[in-house]
């Protein structure tokens, strides 16, 4: 099976490599579980590749595909003179019927967004506005359209708010000694999956090739340590299971 992968990921890269020679600046690279690059595909395996194409009116396409060529994940960015990112947008696919399952709209310049998501057959589930970055509007609709309650639905959030964690982050967080010697700081991004009574499982790093082993290792540690101190998120009124992202940065 080792050897199967590593054949298949071997074509892979022939094939981008062909595909590259005839598109205009473009780059491509390996993406890992949860979309974040790769730079040693022999010691962490990919999951997707992603090519990037700037054009001369300032627009970068970045498009993701999972490792059958199927398009997964598309973002289009409106880039100001100096480079700087003034509008974006991001469109999520599902990997089976291609249908597009989230539309994500940023502009930056009037700190406003626009965050669609789509029931299977294409009707509209969930719309989020916000203006000057605060939320302005939200409403969700079931597979036929009727609008549903919002009451009934409820994010995954720590118990005591971010105050709960700055202070629980304040007390068992440690700096490794070896990434002080070695200067090292950076964002530890970690990913979990919560079940529906709010208990933490399957911790991973999200980027491990961006921050010193250590700092992965003690975000990794202070993370177990935090049991049963979340509430789960909640659909049409029941506790369901959900995947989590929660950083936390070590700073000199």
């Amino acid at each position: 099976m080792k050897n199967q992968r590593s054949y298949l990921l071997l074509m892979l890269l022939f094939s981008i490599g062909i595909f590259h020679q005839v598109c205009f600046a473009q780059g491509t690279i390996f993406l890992n579980k949860y979309k974040r690059p790769i730079k040693d595909v022999t010691k962490y395996e990919p999951r997707y590749f992603q090519t990037t194409e700037e054009s001369k009116s300032n627009i970068r396409v970045a498009k993701t595909y999972n490792l059958d060529s199927v398009l997964v994940q598309e973002k289009v960015e409106y880039l100001g003179k100096k480079g700087n990112v003034l509008q974006y947008s991001l469109k999520d696919f599902d990997q089976n019927s291609r249908a597009v399952i989230r539309v994500y709209r940023v502009d930056n310049s009037s700190k406003s967004t626009v965050d669609s998501v789509f029931h299977s057959n294409g009707i509209l589930a969930a719309l989020k506005r916000t203006a000057n970055w605060q939320l302005v509007e939200e409403k969700r609709w079931d597979n036929s359209g009727n609008p549903l309650d919002l009451g009934l639905f409820r994010e995954a959030s720590i118990v005591g708010g971010p105050e709960a964690w700055d202070n629980f982050l304040a007390s068992n967080l440690n700096y490794p000694s070896e990434a002080r010697s070695d200067r090292a700081e950076g964002m530890v991004y970690l990913a979990f999956q919560l079940d529906e009574e709010g208990r933490i499982s399957e911790i991973e790093v999200m980027n491990p090739e961006d921050v010193h082993p250590a700092l992965a290792n003690e975000a990794l540690r202070v993370m177990k340590k935090y049991q049963k101190n979340f509430s789960p998120k909640v659909e049409n009124g029941n506790p369901v299971k959900t995947e989590m992202y929660l950083p936390i940065r070590f700073k000199l």
